[in-house]
């Protein structure tokens, strides 16, 4: 797959200052810090007046697990169960959070593997560049790793139902192992990239350790 640059909210504003009106309708903050916000914006396209509303984020991070199992020669995956107020329901993602101020992917990557997995010290693989998501509405943009475990199927059962999560957050998690090849039946954002990226980025009929 070749890299590709993105192409941020922010350098397209500053690139078309004069072009653009942008009125902020909401803020949202957490912890005293803004976390989210919305934006109505007027902008002259081909002669014409678009306008259109944005939600803007902070940059964010997801992680693949990719996990050879010695004792069937399958290979799993841990997502996270956690519910969503978007479905009404819990949903099973990839160990996901925001880029904090001042923090590297890489660095935001390591955290919310051990808040999410409860997993410390792995070694985290780039999937390629960061990659923008829903940009029909946001400015989100989001780099995925990955990292490979190989161990037997009696050390793979205790990384399952383990309850994670920051509490202190409201953020209740549940971990569940799922055979890899399953993810092309979940039709969830998440599920779908980091399958594409890990199946471009590795032969997972070969070798992997």
């Amino acid at each position: 797959m070749r890299k590709k640059n993105i192409y941020t909210f922010y350098q397209w504003k500053n690139k078309n200052k004069k072009k653009l009106k942008i009125k902020t309708i909401f803020k949202l903050y957490r912890k005293k810090q803004l976390f989210f916000q919305g934006l109505d914006v007027t902008i002259k396209f081909n002669k014409s007046i678009l306008k259109r509303y944005l939600t803007i984020h902070k940059r964010g991070v997801q992680i693949v697990p990719i996990i050879f199992c010695t004792s069937d020669k399958k290979y799993y995956t841990i997502m996270v169960e956690q519910f969503r107020i978007g479905t009404g329901r819990p949903t099973l993602e990839f160990p996901s959070g925001s880029v904090e101020k001042n923090e590297s992917y890489l660095k935001a990557a390591k955290r919310e593997l051990y808040e999410e997995l409860n997993i410390k010290k792995t070694k985290l693989i780039k999937l390629f560049s960061p990659i923008s998501i829903q940009p029909v509405n946001t400015n989100l943009i989001c780099q995925f790793f990955c990292f490979k475990l190989r161990m037997n199927l009696i050390n793979l059962k205790k990384l399952n139902n383990l309850k994670t999560g920051i509490h202190d957050d409201q953020e209740f998690c549940k971990t569940r192992v799922i055979r890899l090849e399953k993810l092309n039946k979940m039709y969830m954002d998440s599920s779908i990239i980091g399958l594409k990226l890990i199946e471009n980025k590795f032969n997972l009929n070969k070798k992997l350790y």
